[in-house]
Formats: C-alpha cells, structure tokens, sequence
C-alpha cells in the first residue's frame, strides 16, 4: 500500500512539475488553466446529465437536498482554497524578503570594505559586483528553470580570503575588519536561504486535494434539476471558471522564482545603478581634470 501510494504521489508529482507551464504569458497560463476546468466540467456536464436524470430521478424537489450537500462541500473547498492561496502567498512574499535580505546584506558590505586601503578596496569592490552580475546574469535565468548553481559561492569564498589578506597593523584595522566579517557573514546566510527557496512549494499533497475539492464540486452540481439545460450549462461553466481562477492564483505564485508572477532581480540592479552613479558623481569633470593638469604643469 506504501509504495503504491509513493508511486501515486511520485507520477501526480511529475505531471505538476511541468514548469514549461511558468514561461508562458501570464495572461496565456490563466486562459488555458480556465479553459481545462471548462472543458472538463462542460464535458462531464454533458456526458452525464442524461445518465443521471435516469438513474437517480431528479426533479426540482431535489435541488433543496442538492443545495445542502453542495453549499457544505464548497464552503469546505473554499475555505480550503483561501488557505491554499495565502500558502503560496507566503511563499512568495517570504522569496521577496530574502532577496531584500540579501540585497541589504551586499550594499552594507560594499560599504564596509571601502574602509580598506588601496588597492584592496577596488579589489574587492570589484570582486562584489561580479558577484551581483553572476546572480543577474547566471542564477536568476537558472533558478527560473528550478536548477541551482554554486558559481556565486565561489566568488564569495575569493571575496572571504581577499578580507584575510590584509595585514592588521593596529586596531584600526581590525575593527575594520570585524565590521567587513559582520556583513560577508550576513551576505553568506542571505545567500544559502535564497537558494534554499527556490523550490519552495506547495506539497503534493495538497495539490491533490485541491484538484479533487474541485472535480467533487463540479460534479455535486450536476445533480441539480433545471428546467431549461441551457441554465445548468451556464451555471456550471461560472462554476468551472472560479474554480479554474483561482487554481490559477494559487499555482501563479506557488513557485516564486518561476513565471511571470515571480520575484525580480531589480533589487541586483538598482546595486549596480547606485554604485554606477556613485564613481560618477566622484569622478572629476573635465574642467576639473583640466585645471588639475595645469596646475601640475605649472608646479613644474
């Protein structure tokens, strides 16, 4: 029974994993899962709705007893979807924080070693912003596709040793020192939470109670009797059109570094626009390097 059960879970696990579904448009992801909950429910609607009008008799003196059963089971699977969707949100809101997390975490340590002499201070400054760039340009287009890399670490354990390569002659330094270790260490535990998040999701589990809430409701709603088909199409299609929104909400931020509902690396990029401006605003201007020059030519 176990392992017939690992199977179960394991094939349902395949089959909601197939993330090609997170790079389509957002727009194209919600119309599609919409339109499988339709189909489904229409053609479930029509295949049975005269199989069930004989066997079970319905008439319009049963939508009272219909109407029971139905109203507990969807306010059972709504409740159970509110929780679904602010589970997801807290996955993705948590994602959020650990980027801002480690955001905070880079910017306090590029100050820091900007206490440190030349030419240590440009070294490391550098070493900092290749680390930004690799998360830009490598990490976040892998973590899109749920893979991990370990380049990132690579560069920040180059960044560790070029802090314990200075030479601490007094005091002054190694309180430097111990400001800089401060926020590599912050940087390095912001950084093993964020990888640790990008699988984060919702278990198997729950996504098989989820899709089974809203196959039982669907199909409780076709034992109603109405007068006019037409009427029962259409109250069944609205049915089939919540349950497939809000599926789709939940599922759009159940992966968030996936889709187009996922979290962004602005955050790497306003770093790397703040520190842009930052040696431009120190740079000299022309008229500056110009009366400079003269001034040096002149000494001479």
């Amino acid at each position: 029974m176990l392992n017939s059960y690992n199977r179960f879970t394991s094939t349902f696990k395949t089959i909601m994993t197939i993330y090609w579904i997170y790079d389509l448009p957002v727009w194209l992801f919600g119309l599609a899962t919409v339109a499988i909950f339709v189909a489904f429910s229409v053609g479930g609607l029509l295949l049975s709705n005269d199989y069930i009008k004989r066997k079970f008799n319905t008439s319009e003196s049963m939508n009272e007893a219909v109407s029971g059963y139905f109203g507990g089971i969807t306010s059972l699977y709504g409740l159970l979807l509110g929780l679904v969707i602010v589970a997801s949100w807290q996955y993705y809101d948590n994602a959020s924080r650990l980027v801002s997390r480690e955001e905070a975490a880079i910017g306090a340590l590029y100050v820091d070693v900007g206490s440190y002499a030349e030419p240590q201070r440009t070294q490391m400054r550098e070493t900092i912003k290749s680390y930004v760039n690799y998360i830009i340009n490598n990490e976040w287009p892998a973590q899109a596709h749920g893979e991990l890399l370990y380049g990132g670490r690579k560069i920040l354990l180059d960044l560790q040793q070029s802090l314990l390569d200075v030479d601490l002659g007094d005091s002054r330094k190694q309180l430097i020192m111990a400001e800089a270790f401060q926020a590599y260490n912050k940087l390095i535990e912001a950084h093993r939470m964020r990888l640790d998040a990008v699988d984060d999701g919702l278990p198997v589990v729950l996504w098989i109670i989820v899709i089974s809430g809203a196959a039982l409701s669907v199909l409780i709603s076709y034992f109603y009797h109405f007068t006019h088909f037409r009427s029962h199409l259409l109250m069944t299609t609205a049915l089939a059109v919540l349950a497939g929104l809000m599926v789709f909400l939940a599922a759009s931020v159940d992966n968030p570094f996936r889709g187009a509902v996922s979290v962004s690396p602005d955050a790497y990029h306003r770093l790397l626009e703040t520190w842009a401006s930052d040696s431009v605003s120190k740079a000299p201007s022309a008229d500056e390097a110009q009366r400079s020059a003269g001034a040096s030519i002149a000494d001479h």
